[in-house]
């Protein structure tokens, strides 16, 4: 079970993986409830040692109670904003990640699109083409990427060009 420190930017990305282990049988799903909560550190440590125990004991229960109590808390209507503000501010090699690859790019964008839109491939693609530096498209010819994966693979086959394209 991966650690997570309470970092509300990484949360998405933490409660898919703890997700991707509940799929594997129902004492999995059940057990985590009370195990995830031994792999919090930092604030997410003091969060939930600060609930009263009774509280405690019935989110334990599975981890789809954990994780409904962790919504409420974490996941509010604030940080669904701050996601947004995140995603729509996020740009090929800004200042942040002024080395980054067109790969490690689109990857970003897409784990930020994910947290906060529940859109199609071809809606994924387009968004994030329209943000890449417009001398991406000749290159990839987007249109022709059905799925997020042939998208993906297209950015990587063709990354040395794309960074030469970009400079």
């Amino acid at each position: 079970v991966p650690q997570w420190d309470g970092n509300d930017d990484l949360l998405a990305r933490w409660m898919d993986k703890v997700n991707s282990l509940s799929y594997h049988s129902e004492d999995i799903h059940r057990e985590l409830g009370k195990i995830v909560p031994r792999r919090f550190t930092g604030l997410a440590e003091t969060w939930y040692w600060s609930i009263p125990p009774a509280h405690r004991v019935a989110m334990e229960q599975s981890w789809t109670t954990l994780k409904l109590a962790m919504h409420n808390y974490w996941m509010n209507s604030q940080w669904l904003e701050r996601q947004k503000l995140r995603v729509n501010l996020a740009r090929f090699r800004e200042s942040a990640h002024a080395r980054e690859l067109p790969s490690a790019y689109v990857v970003r964008k897409l784990d930020l699109l994910r947290i906060v839109y529940d859109w199609s491939d071809t809606e994924t693609i387009r968004q994030i083409m329209s943000e890449a530096p417009s001398s991406w498209s000749p290159i990839l010819q987007p249109q022709f990427c059905n799925t997020i994966v042939e998208f993906q693979n297209a950015v990587k086959y063709h990354e040395e060009n794309l960074v030469h394209a970009s400079n």
